[in-house]
């Protein structure tokens, strides 16, 4: 099946019985697509990767939350990658996802063995695997993946971004309630392409725990970091500043030179081109308004 995500296709291949299939028909369906050349091929495979102990390992990050993955990632003496993934507190991995050199040709092994793995487990690691494939494959095409909550308004989109729990959904949502046309685009990882007409922002399959899946986009309105505060104010920032802001909450892969050239290039494209904000806030209706006007009547 060929899905067509920010403009860039590509192709997720599993068994015709498999339960992949059931796991992303909500999130993908918007998405399908019979546009031909896909970037990248992803098989989803029900099993076990194999040995890899003489794989040089490269990166490693544990989890301290229990609805997050912890990643291991280890280097093939081809240039292929490995991801190790280990879901839930889980004492031992139970996915894998192996990428080419090349980026365009992908494995996803998904451990079935332990049966309580297998509903928000298995969802939950092949959805991290398939978005690590997809990164790799179009930051080269000017693609990048936010951790943000993003909302249209006239045409526009406009994009919350701060740490887990600082309110960008609510401020997504305070929008929603307080300025008459709005609505949200995507809730936990919109994407955002560069080219010479701007930054536009597209809806994805990633979408957090709320249910938007929408193959829609438009130009970027603004960029705005939400601050908890006694009080509302929006503060427009220099690029500089902006690129300090933004940097946290674009993906970034540090044990890759080249992914991490190209995600500086495009970050400092954004900046030049997109307003930023930072918006201090209370979670009120008064501070959808507040940062809505100061945007675009400021």
């Amino acid at each position: 099946m060929r899905y067509k995500v920010a403009d860039n296709i590509f192709e997720i291949k599993a068994d015709e019985e498999s339960v992949t299939w059931k796991y992303l028909a909500p999130h993908f369906e918007p998405f399908v697509t019979d546009e031909p050349d896909p970037l990248t091929s992803i098989e989803v495979i029900s099993g076990q990767f194999g040995d890899y102990d003489d794989w040089e390992m490269v990166y490693g990050e544990k989890s301290t939350d229990d609805d997050t993955i912890s990643v291991r990632v280890f280097k093939d003496k081809d240039d292929s990658l490995l991801f190790e993934l280990t879901t839930m507190k889980n004492e031992t991995p139970n996915a894998w996802l192996w990428i080419n050199a090349a980026s365009d040709h992908a494995k996803a092994y998904i451990d079935d063995r332990d049966a309580e793995r297998t509903d928000w487990g298995r969802y939950s690691s092949l959805n991290g695997s398939l978005q690590m494939a997809y990164l790799y494959a179009t930051i080269g095409r000017d693609t990048v993946i936010t951790h943000s909550s993003c909302v249209l308004k006239d045409g526009k989109a406009y994009l919350f971004l701060g740490k887990s729990g600082t309110g960008k959904s609510t401020h997504s949502r305070m929008w929603l309630e307080a300025i008459p046309g709005t609505e949200l685009l995507n809730d936990d990882h919109p994407i955002l392409r560069i080219s010479e007409n701007g930054v536009t922002a597209y809806g994805s399959p990633w979408s957090g725990k709320t249910d938007c899946y929408r193959a829609l986009s438009a130009p970027v309105g603004g960029i705005i970091r939400i601050r908890r505060a006694p009080h509302n104010e929006l503060r427009p920032l220099k690029p500089i500043q902006a690129y300090g802001s933004i940097m946290t909450s674009i993906f970034n892969v540090p044990y890759d030179k080249g992914m991490c050239d190209m995600r500086h290039r495009l970050l400092e494209n954004i900046v030049k081109t997109t307003p930023c904000y930072e918006m201090h806030c209370l979670p009120d209706n008064d501070a959808a308004l507040t940062c809505y006007e100061g945007i675009t009547k400021g």
